[in-house]
């Protein structure tokens, strides 16, 4: 979680519990708005049981400045977009991926790589969630 992370090509959620922050890059289009949006509602009816209020930091100079504490302080530029189609395609049989796993079993939220290759399905766990991130896109499994 770090300021340089944000692009405005993109559109970045950020989870504080009681408060969730929807930032949109000026150059982000309308159906990762939309989409995000659902995200953030869906987390503050679901998982946070209405308890979480969605601050929208472009609007308030105050929750702008929350936004970014959060993240280290505000960059002097926030990162250009990046087209989707500039990285190459990822076709090669040898393209780097990682298989990430998000879990509180421990009761400590914790993120770890599953390095075993070849990838199964038994790596996944429904009761956590799984981060696989390709080259061109990233792929979400929330289990049950």
């Amino acid at each position: 979680m770090v300021a340089n992370s944000v692009n405005d090509g993109d559109v970045f959620i950020l989870d504080m519990n009681e408060k969730i922050y929807f930032w949109p890059g000026k150059d982000c289009n309308i159906n990762e708005k939309m989409k995000s949006l659902e995200v953030c509602t869906n987390m503050r009816k679901s998982e946070r049981h209405c308890a979480a209020e969605i601050y929208f930091p472009k609007e308030s100079s105050e929750i702008d400045a929350e936004f970014w504490g959060h993240l280290g302080g505000k960059p002097a530029v926030i990162n250009p977009a990046t087209p989707d189609d500039s990285a190459e395609a990822g076709t090669d049989e040898n393209a780097k991926y990682s298989l990430y796993k998000v879990s509180n079993e421990t009761g400590k939220l914790q993120t770890t790589e599953i390095t075993e290759r070849p990838l199964r399905v038994d790596h996944l766990d429904t009761n956590d969630t799984f981060i696989l991130e390709l080259d061109k896109h990233i792929y979400i499994w929330i289990g049950k």
